[in-house]
């Protein structure tokens, strides 16, 4: 019993059925933080830190921490980096001087998962999956992160456009118009009928005359102007004027409310559904093509697997009009707006300043979740264990730091903002305007009191 005892003091590496370490967000980045530099942004690197200690001998091969893992990485994946960095922190955290690894796939595609990748891996991530599959492929689904929303990003309507189809709205609301103006003759007739026998100062005896005045007060008084330049007097005419003013009040505001209403829905955006819509997506990413896919688009899979430069490319394609917009989740969004700030991405930068973007969020039908597929059961329950007792915590850590991501790559949309194009414009016509108006009003006084001088003369 003692030699057992003394023998397993040199064996500091012996493996429990699971990992009982804990994470501490507070001394650590949170695994989701993509840092250039970070452990996870080398994919073929991070295993390098564990390869100082491939050789130590005290370390039992019968169990999780003996083993030397074979890693297959979906480099360019949903929580990619944030899963390599979890990982390697956890082999090491878990392990300490035992644990071992190699990346011996990088695989930018998902539909690249073939037979030689399963046969040749002992833990692959991330992988993409229902929350409650328990396996997939023949290895064990740990499931670690929750997928995350996503972003669906479309133009928003130039000045001019916006114009035109408020002067469209107005337009077709000629209908509405008219019945106003049917309702406010007939009622002038009924008020001139009323009234012109006792007040002809107001209502003439005259028909067309009577006609005309009792028109005039009857669209002032549905308009709520009401000079007063013209007054009902009989007590039937008041009577007919409360009940007037009331019908009047009715059919203004359904005509104001209607007009707002087109000037509204003319400043909206294109549709943001994507139904029936050409919606463009990152080279092999499963979760956004299933996201499209559930919410009836069609498909354009980009051909540029870098982040960077793939969502360049969807910019691009939204603005010469091959797309009608492009999706990403909500992970590579702040990714791609923390690292935008770059020297060598302020092309993208420039090129996002010059175009109207709107973002709208969407959300998977399906309760998707994002983890690692491990082989043997043995392994998949140690490293569970982990994740089972710190699952909240990282899970927390991350979504508290997204939450903290200010960056906007849309406009505001307030119609008088100073930043806004169609402010500018119709500044400047008013501008213009007032301009020609008070310029020809100081060539008329000048000729008014050119000829008075004559006159006088």
């Amino acid at each position: 019993m003692l030699l057992i005892l003394a023998i397993s003091a040199f064996l500091p590496c012996v493996s429990p059925e699971e990992c009982s370490k804990s994470f501490y967000a507070e001394d650590e980045k949170c695994t989701h933080e993509v840092f250039v530099g970070s452990i996870g942004w080398n994919t073929r690197a991070i295993c390098n830190t564990t390869t100082i200690h491939n050789h130590n001998n005290n370390c039992p091969t019968n169990t999780t921490c003996g083993k030397h893992f074979r890693v297959s990485v979906f480099d360019q994946q949903l929580f990619a980096i944030t899963m390599k960095n979890a990982f390697i922190n956890m082999l090491t955290l878990c392990c300490e001087k035992c644990a071992r690894c190699s990346v011996v796939n990088e695989i930018e595609d998902t539909m690249q998962l073939t037979s030689s990748i399963l046969n040749s891996s002992d833990v692959i991530f991330p992988v993409l999956s229902e929350s409650s599959v328990k396996k997939l492929h023949g290895f064990y689904f740990l499931d670690i992160y929750h997928a995350p929303s996503f972003y669906y990003f479309t133009l928003k309507k130039s000045s001019n456009k916006i114009i035109k189809e408020v002067i469209r709205a107005c337009v077709d609301l000629w209908p509405f118009l008219l019945m106003c103006l049917l309702f406010a003759s007939i009622s002038g007739f009924i008020v001139w009928v009323i009234e012109t026998r006792i007040n002809r100062e107001d209502f003439p005896r005259p028909f067309y005359t009577g006609m005309f005045d009792g028109f005039w007060w009857s669209f002032i008084s549905m308009t709520t102007v009401g000079y007063g330049d013209k007054v009902t007097r009989s007590y039937l005419g008041k009577m007919y004027a409360v009940f007037w003013i009331l019908i009047g009040i009715t059919m203004c505001s359904t005509f104001t409310a209607s007009l707002t209403s087109e000037i509204i829905q003319a400043r909206t955006p294109a549709s943001t559904e994507m139904a029936g819509k050409d919606i463009a997506v990152l080279k092999g990413r499963l979760h956004d093509i299933a996201v499209v896919a559930d919410h009836g688009g069609i498909l354009h899979i980009g051909k540029i697997g870098h982040t960077m430069r793939g969502i360049n490319d969807m910019i691009n394609r939204l603005d010469n009009g091959t797309v009608d917009g492009f999706l990403t989740d909500r992970n590579t969004y702040y990714h791609f707006s923390d690292r935008i700030k770059e020297p060598k991405y302020e092309y993208i930068k420039h090129k996002i300043d010059e175009l109207n973007i709107v973002k709208t969020e969407k959300f998977h039908g399906q309760d998707l979740s994002c983890g690692m597929l491990v082989r043997e059961m043995s392994d998949y329950e140690y490293f569970k264990g982990y994740f089972d007792n710190n699952r909240i915590d990282i899970r927390t850590c991350n979504s508290v730091s997204l939450n903290t991501k200010g960056v906007k790559l849309e406009r505001d949309s307030s119609l008088f903002n100073s930043d806004n194009e169609l402010f500018g414009t119709l500044v400047g016509y008013c501008v213009a305007v007032l301009v020609v108006t008070v310029v020809i009003g100081v060539v008329l006084e000048g000729r008014r009191y050119y000829v008075k001088v004559k006159t006088d003369v």
